[in-house]
C-alpha cells in the first residue's frame, strides 16, 4: 500500500500537480463560496474534508482493482450518465442570471453570422477566434450551448479510454477529480467553453500522439489542416502547440513541414474571411486585439521563450503535459498576481478585476499528467 501511495501521488512531479489542482479549487471556492451564502474559511475547509475522503476512495479503488468497473461498456454507460445529468445541472441556471460574457458572446456571434453580419465589435465583445464558435454553432442551433459542456465531458472521458484502454482505474479517477473539481462544476453551471475548449486540444494532440508516425504526407496534411482549425480558438493554444508538438514533430523533413504549412493553412482559412470582410473592425474589436489586452507583450515572449526550451528539453509524454500544466498556469497566475498588485487581493478575486476561471485551462492537462506513468518522467 504505502509503495502504491508514492507511486500515485508522492512523486516530486505528483506533489506539484496535487499542489497546484488544490489551489485552483481553494481559489474558486474562496471567490463563489460567498455567493451561495457560504462562508469561504467553512467551505475551503469542507472541501479539504472531503478531498482526503476522495483520494482515500481512489486508494481503496486501486487496492480492490475496481473489479466492478472492468466492463468496458459499464464505463461508457457510467460517462453517458454523467453527461445526461451534467446537462440536467447546467439546466436548472438561468442564464440571462449569470454575469459571464462568453456565454452571450457564443450566442451573438452566432446569431449574427447566421444572420450573415460582421460578428465582432458588438456589444458581448467576442475574443475567441472564430472557430471557437463554429464549434459552439451546432449546439447553438440544437437550443443550447450548454450542450456544448456535456459533449466536452464524453470527449474528455474518451481521451481518457485512449490514453489508457487497458486501465479502466486510471480513467475513473481522473473523472473523480474533475467532477470534484468546483472549476468544472462552475464552467457547467455558466455555460462557459473554456474546459471545453482544453478537451478538443487535448483530443487533437492524443490522435496525434496516436498516430505521430504518418504513413503518408497526406495524414501530415490532414492533421495539420486540423490542429490550424483548432488554433483558431484562443491564442493560448499556439503555447500548447509549442510544447506539444516539439515533442510530436520528431519525424521526417517532408513530414514535418508539410504538416505545418497545412496548419497555417487551416489557421488562415478562418481568419483571412473575417479580415477581408471588415478589416478595421477584425483589427480594432477581433481576437487578436482583444486577447492581447488580456496578457502583457513581455510576459507573451517570455512565456513562448520558455515553451521553446521546455519542447526541446522533453523527453517524454509525461514531461510534455506537466510541462503544459506550468506554461498554462505560470501565465495566467502572472496575470492574476499583476492584478493583485495593482487592484489589490479582494478585487482581484472576489471582484470583477481578474478572471480566475481562466485557471480552467490547467485542469485537463493537469488530471491527464498525474496519471501518466512515473517512468514516463525520466528522460
Amino acid at each position: 500500500m504505502k509503495i502504491m501511495i508514492r507511486r500515485l501521488f508522492l512523486s516530486p512531479a505528483s506533489i506539484l500537480l496535487l499542489l497546484i489542482y488544490l489551489a485552483i479549487n481553494i481559489l474558486f471556492i474562496w471567490k463563489y463560496a460567498p455567493d451561495f451564502g457560504i462562508n469561504s474559511l467553512y467551505a475551503i475547509v469542507g472541501y479539504g474534508m472531503l478531498a482526503i475522503l476522495i483520494i482515500l476512495f481512489i486508494f481503496k479503488a486501486y487496492s480492490l482493482n475496481a473489479r466492478f468497473l472492468v466492463s468496458e461498456y459499464r464505463y461508457f454507460i457510467m460517462v453517458g450518465l454523467i453527461a445526461v445529468i451534467l446537462t440536467i445541472l447546467f439546466s436548472q441556471f438561468d442564464p440571462s442570471q449569470i454575469h459571464v460574457g462568453r456565454f452571450p458572446a457564443i450566442n451573438e456571434w452566432n446569431a449574427k453570422i447566421l444572420k450573415l453580419e460582421f460578428p465582432y465589435g458588438s456589444s458581448t465583445n467576442p475574443s475567441g477566434f472564430p472557430f471557437l464558435f463554429i464549434l459552439a454553432m451546432p449546439f447553438y442551433l440544437l437550443g443550447d450551448v450548454g450542450f456544448l459542456q456535456s459533449f466536452s465531458f464524453v470527449v474528455f472521458a474518451f481521451v481518457l479510454y485512449l490514453l489508457w484502454p487497458n486501465d479502466m482505474m486510471k480513467r475513473i479517477r481522473c473523472l473523480i477529480l474533475l467532477l470534484a473539481a468546483p472549476p468544472f462544476m462552475y464552467e457547467i453551471s455558466v455555460r462557459s467553453e473554456l474546459f471545453s475548449n482544453m478537451s478538443l486540444i487535448i483530443l487533437f494532440l492524443t490522435l496525434l500522439e496516436l498516430h505521430k508516425d504518418w504513413g503518408r504526407p497526406l495524414h501530415s496534411a490532414v492533421f495539420g489542416f486540423a490542429g490550424g482549425l483548432l488554433l483558431s480558438t484562443r491564442g493560448i493554444v499556439f503555447l500548447i502547440y509549442i510544447i506539444f508538438l516539439g515533442f510530436a514533430l520528431r519525424t521526417k523533413p517532408l513530414k514535418r513541414l508539410i504538416f505545418v504549412l497545412s496548419l497555417i493553412g487551416g489557421f488562415l482559412l478562418t481568419i483571412l474571411p473575417f479580415a477581408i470582410w471588415n478589416f478595421e473592425c477584425f483589427k480594432s474589436h477581433g481576437p487578436f486585439a482583444i486577447q492581447i489586452s488580456y496578457i502583457p507583450i513581455w510576459l507573451l515572449v517570455v512565456a513562448t521563450i520558455i515553451s521553446i526550451v521546455a519542447a526541446i528539453k522533453i523527453r517524454s509524454l509525461k514531461q510534455t503535459y506537466v510541462a503544459t500544466v506550468l506554461a498554462l498556469g505560470g501565465v495566467i497566475m502572472t496575470v492574476f498576481v499583476l492584478s493583485m498588485v495593482k487592484n489589490g487581493l479582494y478585487n482581484a478575486v472576489r471582484g470583477d478585476e481578474f478572471d480566475i476561471s481562466y485557471f480552467c485551462f490547467v485542469l485537463p492537462f493537469l488530471l491527464i499528467a498525474w496519471s501518466l506513468p512515473e517512468e514516463n518522467w525520466v528522460s
